[in-house]
């Protein structure tokens, strides 16, 4: 981006050597490996917003503060943790808040689609908060949206519901399920009775608030899982629920001590995260290739996010990095955590209410905002600024690319044969632009407005080896770009 700022274009070489090495992992990377491709992630990363930041922040005087990115399109509330030992900052308008407290160290921000937002570095620490405004109290997370009840017994989730009587939305609890269904006695006296179950039980050993307010909630479940037959211990686990003021979403942090581990079939015999919820009509929607695809299987495979949805409210679960779930019921679903050799034993959700969007809120929830603590601040454009724009909300911005030389004229000879070869990157200082590479995420044609930071004088849609599909009519600051359903398409922009 900054060579675009600059009057260049995005340099591919820049990151070529990182994004191969990431394909070249593979499935079952060596621990060492994918550590040594993570740090060098982390530098590209910090090096690239470092320097976009200086940049933006060019003239600006001296105060120290934060610049934050947001590298999605679309507007978006995040909370961003911070370093302990810096200078808190201070709130930045309505739509921010921040949490500087003994365990606790956020903010909470409002930054425009792919834009930033600078925060000054001198607020105060965060007061105490009052119990009538405490977004946690034993066994319940509340923020402006809605009410988080948690099970004691279990540690689960209860309920996320809206305020008054408002129906139970959405249920969670963590478990184990037996390759074979089993019985087993529960009760006492004369209330015994005989029951069949594939699963375990979860069952609470204890339960602390670890932030009250006054921009997190979070409450801290600890127990064990355990074969309700003989009373033996399969897992012990950890469960971090946590609400955000301002934000429509629940996070959900799992990490599990595996006692004994799955050794049947994958689909039939694992440790999962159960959710549950009121309406069995609702229709339940997945992710593929980014797309929403309406789903009645029992296998589901899901990238991105699992949506329930009915007339009245839309539910959105995100697993980042857990793609494999298992319908049970009507309205009852398994995301598989572990089974027979599976590693990792910590894992977290999300689950966003009431967005219209799925893929929106899976995007906002797998992609943190980039934080950079500068000396100098706000920038003399202002605090805030955006540098492309899409008000069409279910069209997403996923690249960056290169100006690239149009190809030359196939040979009609060979056309139809082989391949068509690889894109070239157009001549060092052929002219100013960039492509972005977009993608219809709801499956309706749409005509979206393509703002960017700076009027352009010629835009065009190219394929993937860099010929030209069409010409594109330019709006003011706002190329016309029409999609089909699910189409991903790489519209090139050219500044002079």
């Amino acid at each position: 981006m900054r060579a675009v700022l600059t009057g260049g274009s995005p340099d591919p070489a820049a990151s070529a050597a990182l994004e191969r090495d990431v394909e070249l992992l593979g499935e079952r990377p060596a621990p060492d490996a994918a550590a040594e491709v993570d740090r060098r992630i982390a530098v590209f990363r910090t090096e690239g917003a470092g320097s976009l930041a200086k940049l933006i922040l060019t003239g600006a005087p001296e105060r120290p503060g934060y610049l934050i990115f947001n590298t999605l399109v679309f507007r978006r509330v995040v909370s961003v943790p911070l370093d302990a030992s810096a200078k808190p900052p201070a709130p930045a308008g309505e739509n921010s808040w921040v949490q500087w407290s003994d365990e606790h160290h956020a903010l909470t921000v409002d930054i425009p689609g792919a834009g930033f937002a600078w925060v000054a570095a001198d607020g105060v620490p965060s007061p105490a908060v009052a119990p009538q405004s405490a977004l946690a109290t034993p066994n319940l997370l509340r923020n402006d949206f809605f009410e988080v009840h948690l099970n004691e017994t279990t540690g689960g989730i209860a309920q996320i519901k809206g305020y008054g009587r408002s129906p139970n939305r959405l249920s969670q609890q963590l478990n184990f399920r037996f390759s074979r269904e089993r019985t087993f006695t529960v009760g006492a006296g004369d209330r015994t009775e005989e029951t069949k179950s594939h699963y375990a039980e979860m069952r609470q050993l204890n339960a602390e608030i670890t932030c009250a307010g006054p921009a997190l909630g979070e409450i801290v479940t600890n127990g064990e899982i355990v074969d309700q037959t003989n009373g033996a211990r399969l897992a012990g686990f950890r469960q971090a629920v946590r609400v955000w003021r301002g934000r429509p979403v629940v996070e959900i942090d799992i990490a599990l001590d595996v006692a004994q581990m799955p050794d049947g079939e994958p689909w039939h015999n694992y440790f999962a995260s159960r959710f549950a919820w009121h309406d069995e009509t609702a229709s339940l929607t997945r992710s593929a290739m980014m797309g929403a695809s309406e789903t009645t299987e029992e296998r589901i495979e899901s990238l991105h996010y699992l949506e329930i949805a009915t007339p009245e409210q839309r539910t959105t679960i995100v697993a980042p990095g857990l793609p494999f779930h298992r319908k049970t019921g009507p309205r009852m679903i398994d995301t598989i955590l572990v089974v027979q050799r599976e590693t990792e034993r910590n894992f977290r959700f999300t689950i966003a209410v009431d967005q219209e969007y799925p893929m929106q809120a899976a995007l906002d929830a797998m992609t943190p905002a980039v934080v950079v603590p500068t000396q100098n601040g706000p920038p003399k454009s202002g605090a805030a600024g955006w540098l492309f724009h899409l008000a069409t909300r279910q069209v997403q911005i996923v690249q960056m690319l290169p100006l690239v030389a149009e190809p030359p004229p196939a040979n009609p000879d060979t056309e139809g044969g082989d391949l068509p070869a690889p894109a070239s990157p157009a001549t060092p200082g052929a002219g100013s632009g960039c492509a972005l590479r977009l993608v219809e995420t709801e499956g309706r044609p749409v005509r979206a407005r393509l703002r960017s930071f700076r009027t352009p004088v010629r835009a065009r849609q190219r394929d993937f080896s860099g010929k030209t599909v069409c010409e594109l009519s330019l709006d003011g600051d706002a190329v016309l770009v029409d999609l089909t359903s699910f189409e991903i398409a790489d519209i090139e922009i050219h500044f002079t």
